[in-house]
């Protein structure tokens, strides 16, 4: 069975909010180095709504040149938790209504599940 695995950054005094306002900073290439491992592990990438309207409305606009992990989530299949969501742009993209369909994902064969830290 495939693993979800949440990637989160967090401060040492446990802010957990905003991370694209203070993470940066800090990411050095050992850091990027870690990172990048860990995409490589995953094969599908799990999101609720917000964060997928929020990925989609910057990510399709970046380029691998521009950011190295743009080309990963640009390409990735993405999968959004919405009752809500109707149509979407951004692909690869399945919208899945229901916690039923996250655990038939879960046994199919693949690598991890990511939920990426937004």
């Amino acid at each position: 069975m495939r693993k979800i695995v949440a990637g989160v950054f967090v401060s040492l005094d446990g802010v957990t909010e905003s991370p694209e306002t203070w993470a940066m900073q800090f990411h050095d290439d050992d850091v990027i180095q870690t990172l990048a491992g860990g995409l490589e592990r995953k094969d599908t990438l799990l999101l609720g709504r917000r964060t997928f309207e929020d990925f989609a409305a910057y990510w399709p606009n970046v380029s691998a040149d521009d950011d190295p992990f743009a080309g990963f989530i640009n390409d990735t299949p993405k999968v959004v938790v919405s009752t809500t969501l109707r149509e979407v742009d951004w692909q690869p993209t399945t919208v899945v209504r229901d916690l039923d369909a996250i655990r038939e994902l879960k046994e199919k064969p693949g690598k991890d599940i990511g939920i990426p830290a937004a």
